[in-house]
């Protein structure tokens, strides 16, 4: 069963909408894919079902894990792995998202190539961060398309040493020229979090932030947000399971103004890659993690950005069905709303909200 939402008049927590649908717009009636075809409309109202986006039987996963609405038609990022091989690429709906269309996946040659997150400019290129090992070693890849997902070329490919592993886990684009990719890189000995800009449309790109924990150990990134010209990064230690809390301006200068030290997420730290991130009106920092061994153990986390306060959240435990959590979002009643995705062979997406306070029920 799958979902169609009807609407929040708050896009506080829609991932990657501000350069992509603008509240009032008239054509802003869908703006988000959620886990195959769970879509967001402007104003708030009941959920509905709508049509499974349909799989090919010899695939073994079709997801879509992210989502944009941009000029009339909704576009999603899709993970396909046929025989253990895997592709990343695009769907679109034009009608409302009860039917999509596969573009022409990307797939670097021969090799596993996931796609991470992905942003649209205001004309139209779509930005793809992706998971993939051309070498035999994960690199931090980011591809672009100039025609709607059909075909795909190189924006930026980088490792922060040579032979060792490098992913991009997030993109965000500031405006059509300033964008901004997010993940994590191997030194040779430890993972830092690392941040890479492009100031020219993906024409070159540079590393412009990198951080590790201290004493050295295993640092993650996990979660960004950009909300009102202003960066929300967390990050993870698995030395001393800190939590950094980061924030920037400029995406250039970062200042760490919260750690946390939890043993609650050490074990999760990349086995599903990042968890989303949402800055509430509230002026809290809310992120959805894996929290322990079994894939049922999902919480939110909260910590307000001046850091005077912390809580946890187990809010799918009780429900066996959920095996992953994925986007976080507010309502105009300042409800957080939050999404689970099932197991392989049961395409269901669950929708969980908050009835107030730390409250949830789906």
């Amino acid at each position: 069963m799958l979902f169609l939402c009807t609407a929040f008049s708050s896009f506080a927590g829609c991932h990657n909408l501000s350069s992509s649908c603008r509240q009032g717009d008239p054509t802003c009636d869908l703006t988000s894919l959620l886990l195959y075809t769970s879509v967001l409309k402007c104003d708030y109202k009941p959920w509905v079902e709508v049509s499974q986006y349909q799989r090919d039987p010899t695939d073994t996963k079709v997801e879509v894990i992210d989502h944009i609405y941009y000029s009339g038609a909704l576009y999603g990022l899709m993970w396909r792995e046929i025989g253990g091989n895997s592709t990343a690429g695009v769907v679109t709906s034009n009608d409302n998202g009860l039917t999509y269309n596969q573009n022409t996946a990307y797939l670097h040659t021969g090799l596993t190539t996931k796609p991470t997150d992905f942003a649209i400019l205001s004309n139209g290129t779509i930005f793809m961060t992706v998971d993939a090992n051309p070498g035999g070693v994960k690199t931090w890849l980011t591809v672009k398309s100039t025609d709607g997902g059909a075909s795909w070329t190189t924006s930026d490919q980088f490792v922060l040493s040579g032979g060792q592993p490098s992913r991009a886990d997030r993109i965000v684009a500031v405006n059509d020229s300033l964008i901004f990719t997010f993940g994590i890189g191997n030194d040779s000995t430890n993972e830092n979090v690392v941040v890479r800009r492009t100031t020219d449309g993906g024409g070159s790109w540079s590393t412009v932030f990198t951080f590790i924990d201290s004493p050295v150990a295993n640092t993650y990134f996990k979660t960004i947000d950009y909300s009102n010209g202003v960066f929300y990064m967390t990050s993870l230690s698995q030395g001393t399971n800190n939590i950094f809390y980061h924030r920037s301006t400029d995406g250039v200068n970062w200042n760490n103004f919260f750690t946390l030290n939890t043993p609650c997420c050490a074990v999760g730290a990349d086995k599903h890659g990042p968890r989303d991130a949402l800055v509430t009106s509230s002026g809290e920092i809310l992120t959805i993690n894996w929290t322990g061994s079994s894939l049922l153990d999902w919480s939110i986390e909260s910590v307000r950005i001046d850091g005077s306060n912390y809580f946890q959240s187990d809010f799918v435990s009780n429900n066996p069905n959920i095996t992953a959590g994925t986007t976080l979002m507010q309502d105009a009643d300042s409800r957080i709303h939050a999404l689970g995705a099932t197991g392989p062979g049961n395409p269901d997406t669950i929708i969980i909200r908050t009835s107030g306070a730390n409250a949830w029920s789906t």
